[in-house]
């Protein structure tokens, strides 16, 4: 019994003996390095590798025969809140990592990859090696410089221990509880070092730089953001053509939104800033994220009346969540932006189903545009979080939702503008006679006038050009109106008597209104004058298409009937006009004499036929332009040819003037408030 408590107690003598030994080397561990650490292109990981560290600043700590003994072993040379200096930090300090390399990797060019935020200086047994900025005792003086795994050959001559020694600053961060330094605490990942200094060693061969922890293709997600931005151009440009069409400013600006998140998620993790620049750049980055209300604003615009109130709901919503992650990063506000990201997705889907529901007009486009944008979500949020999927299959599922979701989007906006364009000059003169205001736009209602003189005036010389009176013939009464749907039209009717009697009626239809349509006008009369004794009317038609085409006149053209009457016998032939009516009174129907040709000026040697009719006493024929055929009602419909004849057979015992006023009153009440698309013109013959 003596014996074993003899020999208890010299246990315990030997165990009290050895322990500073056993902690001394403790804390002097050596991390192995073998050839095994970085086989098949592994990573030797030095983080946790057991760095010695120790706050402040002196050049001897850099000697690989300096006792560290007395030194803190840090958990993670990363410095984050888990793993923070028990000795302190003052904003510099060192931190020394010993060694034992395998003789397989003597002379064999390493890669030590680094990343930090502040500045730095690294010795390889007491030899600097590498500079990354330059270090400081105050963020005045300190230039950080971020080498973000930047690559850096580093050779071992020998085998055995050798001492990595790091002079480190990051005076941005010099304080844990305030600032910089307390918001990189708060910050769940290391990506970007966090507070202290990250490193780690692999092949130089096997080495493909892209940035500290980078999970995806960096070339790839720079080219989606220039794509993105292109296309928020593209669509900003839209709008200012045409700013009625908010919905492309709103697109634009979600675009612009989108592209500058993936620009940050690519410049985070290579750059090279220091603390105070990656703050700002993922300010920027936890911005672009929450401008995903403007999709939501795209899509009141486009498919509500208004934008609801409770919109402001998102866009509260989405600024907090910039704040909260910015300035309290934690997993609370990454789950609150999580959480906006589906609500956004949700009420998105929402409105695209009522949307179809409602038979909207390509609503369905945007509404597949809507369900890959969910799809992109659940992948970039919710399966990223879940099951790590390999970077091809990622930019697979990426590829097919991000830009199937911008594609349909802006077919949708492309074919919306297409449609709005062609009204767009008449919706431009309502927004001027509604924001117009007397007081104020005095200067813009004096142009207005000077502009309406002016067409006026041209409106005077159009109407000057037509007879001033009816010809006046036997057994024949006439009657013509014309009315404009502009000031100056592109309608057109003359008469001429020839010696013999004969008596030519000319009605024309130029292609278009206004200004041009007037000069088309003033070339076919002018040439109507010098051609309408001649007694073959198809040949004078195509005299007068091959003037009005060597005249170039760049797409404007001439519909135009011509008709001879000569007592009772006359003569007809149309270019691109619509058919002429004629009214039989011996058995009171009515005729339709249809001659299908193309308008004058359109080619130099087409081949136009007449036609003979001969006309009995009480025989009425009516020409007229497609105006009144091709007039709208207020629900779009169109009146139709069929409705003159109709009229026609009605009155046709009543003189022409009161046909012509029969048709107008027909056609005025059709139409209603709505103002005419096209001129209206009617020329009646009767014999008496």
């Amino acid at each position: 019994m003596k014996n074993k408590f003899l020999q208890f107690l010299i246990f315990i003598a030997a165990f009290l003996f050895a322990s500073p030994f056993v902690l001394n080397a403790q804390n002097n561990q050596v991390f192995t390095l073998t050839a095994d650490n970085l086989a098949n292109g592994k990573t030797a990981e030095l983080n946790e590798a057991g760095w010695k560290y120790h706050a402040g600043d002196d050049g001897v700590w850099a000697n690989s025969n300096f006792d560290d003994a007395g030194w803190e072993t840090l958990k993670n040379s990363a410095m984050t809140k888990d793993s923070l200096p028990q000795t302190g930090w003052n904003g510099s300090g060192w931190l020394r990592l010993r060694l034992n390399v395998a003789p397989a990797l003597v002379n064999v060019p390493l890669n030590l990859e680094a990343a930090h935020l502040g500045a730095s200086e690294i010795y390889l047994d007491g030899k600097l090696i590498k500079r990354y900025g330059s270090i400081g005792n105050t963020a005045a003086t300190e230039v950080p410089y971020n080498p973000n795994a930047e690559p850096f050959a580093i050779v071992f001559d020998s085998a055995g221990e050798h001492l990595l020694a790091v002079r480190y600053s990051n005076q941005a961060a010099a304080d844990f509880n305030s600032g910089y330094g307390k918001w990189l605490l708060g910050r769940e990942t290391s990506r970007y070092a966090n507070i202290g200094f990250q490193s780690r060693l692999r092949h130089f061969d096997d080495t493909v730089n892209q940035g500290w922890k980078v999970n995806y293709d960096f070339t790839y997600i720079i080219i989606q953001a220039a794509i993105l931005f292109s296309f928020g151009v593209l669509h900003l440009l839209l709008f200012a053509l045409y700013p009625q069409q908010r919905g492309n400013l709103f697109y634009s600006l979600f675009l612009f939104g989108v592209a500058v998140n993936d620009l940050c998620l690519g410049l985070l993790p290579i750059i090279h800033y220091g603390t105070v620049g990656t703050y700002r750049l993922e300010v920027l980055n936890n911005f672009s994220i929450q401008t995903q209300f403007f999709l939501l604003a795209f899509l009141y615009t486009n498919f509500y009346q208004r934008i609801p109130r409770y919109f402001w709901i998102f866009v509260a919503a989405c600024v907090l969540a910039v704040l909260a992650i910015t300035f309290f990063r934690s997993t609370s506000e990454l789950l609150l932006s999580n959480l906006i990201g589906i609500a956004v997705g949700i009420e998105a889907a929402r409105i695209m189903a009522r949307a179809i529901r409602r038979r909207m007009p390509d609503a369905w486009i945007v509404g597949i545009g809507i369900l890959l944008f969910d799809l992109a979500f659940l992948r970039e949020f919710v399966i990223s979080q879940i099951v790590r999927l390999p970077v091809s299959v990622n930019t697979i599922i990426d590829i097919f939702s991000s830009y199937g979701f911008i594609l349909a989007l802006t077919i949708y906006l492309a074919r919306q503008f297409a449609r709005t364009s062609t009204n767009l000059d008449a919706q431009l003169v309502k927004q001027v006679e509604h924001e117009r205001d007397k007081a104020r736009f005095m200067i813009v209602e004096a142009e207005n006038e000077r502009r309406a003189k002016e067409l006026e005036e041209a409106r005077q010389l159009q109407l000057s050009m037509l007879p001033k009176k009816l010809p006046v013939i036997p057994n024949l009464e006439i009657a013509a109106y014309m009315k404009p749907a502009t000031e100056v039209g592109g309608d057109y009717y003359d008469f001429h008597v020839g010696k013999d009697g004969t008596l030519t009626v000319a009605v024309g239809d130029a292609t278009g209104h206004g200004l041009k349509a007037g000069t088309v006008v003033t070339a076919t009369k002018s040439l109507f004058n010098n051609l309408a004794d001649a007694p073959d009317i198809p040949d004078t038609l195509r005299q007068i298409s091959r003037a009005l085409k060597a005249m170039n006149l760049r797409g404007l053209f001439m519909a135009m009937t011509l008709i001879k009457l000569k007592d009772n016998s006359l003569s007809i032939c149309a270019a691109g006009m619509p058919s002429t009516l004629v009214y039989r009174a011996a058995n009171k129907t009515v005729e339709e004499i249809s001659i299908r040709a193309l308008p004058l000026g359109s080619m130099t040697n087409f081949n136009y036929r007449g036609q003979e009719l001969v006309l009995q006493t009480g025989d009425c024929v009516v020409v007229m332009s497609d105006g009144f055929p091709e007039m709208f009602n207020a629900e779009n419909e169109m009146l139709g040819f069929d409705k003159a004849a109709e009229v026609l057979k009605e009155i046709a015992a009543h003189t022409p003037q009161e046909i012509i006023d029969r048709l107008n009153e027909v056609s005025g009440k059709w139409a209603g408030a709505r103002p005419a698309d096209d001129d209206v013109t009617f020329v009646v013959l009767k014999i008496v």
